[in-house]
């Protein structure tokens, strides 16, 4: 009886250890992050969180949420987006320089996104507009991203209409329009 307790024990210890190994570990396999970005605009004085909000949940190896950990969504590789300096969400921080909006998560270990911004003005737009979000640092995923305000004048309007008709019937494919994810 006594040799199954000192059994018992140190089975308990190795969870225990392995356990406090993985802890606050990021992991991409079990962290949450959207399966698309929608960049909006605004709508009145707030961000369009109807079109445009997400949430990434930042989780360790043992599949604990993460609070307080950094989040960043990284635009850098995507030439089709322009961000707005003020993102209308004082838990967001803007790196216009860097292309990126950073947010903390919360005991649960969500960050919540409203991404403020607009088209680059190209006339055509790249076919490859993915962004990049990281843990502390870590990769978790990349994502497709679209932009509604396609012209960068004022919101949305005929000339983003127009210019989202010249993408889609024009073959180079842009992503920047690609509002249902479709890769199309």
């Amino acid at each position: 009886m006594r040799a199954l307790s000192i059994a018992a024990v140190c089975t308990t210890l190795g969870v225990l250890a392995v356990s406090a190994t993985t802890a606050g570990i990021p992991s991409p396999a079990n962290s949450t992050i959207p399966t698309h970005i929608h960049v909006v605009g605004r709508y009145g004085t707030q961000p369009d969180t109807a079109a445009g909000r997400f949430v990434v949940v930042a989780r360790d190896l043992a599949n604990n949420p993460i609070p307080g950990s950094s989040i960043v969504v990284d635009f850098s590789a995507n030439p089709d987006v322009r961000l707005s300096s003020d993102p209308l969400d004082p838990s967001l921080t803007v790196n216009c320089a860097q292309h990126t909006v950073r947010a903390y998560t919360n005991v649960r270990g969500e960050a919540f996104f409203t991404i403020v911004g607009a088209g680059t003005l190209t006339p055509q737009g790249s076919t490859f507009a993915t962004t990049r979000i990281f843990q502390d640092g870590m990769l978790l995923g990349t994502v497709p991203t679209s932009v509604y305000d396609l012209d960068a004048t004022g919101g949305l309007g005929a000339n983003d209409l127009s210019m989202w008709m010249s993408d889609f019937g024009g073959g180079t494919n842009p992503l920047r329009g690609d509002y249902d994810a479709s890769g199309f």
